[in-house]
């Protein structure tokens, strides 16, 4: 997010995914879109993750999507109502159209105090379609994880950065942990080769010698 008025959303993970090719495994990626339930509100082009290999269960990295908000949005209820992101699971295939495998749809007027939530959302068939038998419409679609953040004024802006600030604080803080880890393993390993030498010096050499007396 680079100003207000701006609608931020994460790709995190999916489970419980239908299977789509022979191997009863998937190629899962998550298109999104902000949505108006009016003819008068062309939103920006949907959005795509990258898909995901042989799974019922992705997880996605660093993808994350912005949309621009009309600024009435925030301040009309009645305008709010209307404002929705589109979040659609889609698999791969090489020769034939992507098969859809669920969606949600994520309520603007449901983000509270431009504060940041990270939620499981139950995945639906596409509205208004009849599934083709009943035990597909029985069959559960799966979940998906998503972080959606909107901000409309600049209170919410700061809180924004914020949050991103501490966040890569806490990376690095882990990655640092990470490092002490790595070198004291590092440590102990050369710590052991030398005490495995010296070892050898003290017991294989006098024995060595003898052979040769």
């Amino acid at each position: 997010i680079t100003k207000t008025n701006q609608v931020i959303v994460q790709v995190l993970e999916a489970t419980g995914l239908l299977s789509s090719d022979l191997n009863g495994l998937s190629d899962p990626y998550c298109q999104v879109s902000l949505k108006k339930h009016t003819s008068s509100f062309k939103s920006k082009e949907t959005r795509s993750t990258y898909f995901v290999e042989k799974t019922l269960s992705p997880q996605w990295s660093q993808q994350s999507f912005v949309f621009d908000v009309p600024a009435k949005a925030a301040h009309d209820p009645k305008e709010t109502r209307h404002f929705s992101l589109q979040c659609a699971i889609k698999s791969i295939q090489r020769f034939s159209k992507d098969k859809f495998l669920g969606q949600t749809h994520v309520q603007l007027r449901n983000l509270k105090d431009q504060k940041e939530s990270v939620s499981w959302y139950p995945l639906m068939g596409k509205l208004g379609q009849r599934e083709i038998s009943k035990d597909l419409a029985d069959r559960s679609r799966g979940s998906l994880k998503l972080r959606v953040q909107w901000v409309h004024d600049y209170t919410g802006l700061l809180d924004y950065y914020r949050l991103c600030s501490d966040r890569r604080l806490e990376t690095l803080r882990k990655s640092k942990a990470g490092m002490k880890r790595q070198l004291k393993t590092l440590q102990e390993t050369a710590k052991q080769k030398a005490e495995a030498a010296e070892s050898f010096n003290m017991v294989g050499v006098p024995a060595l010698a003898g052979i040769y007396k």
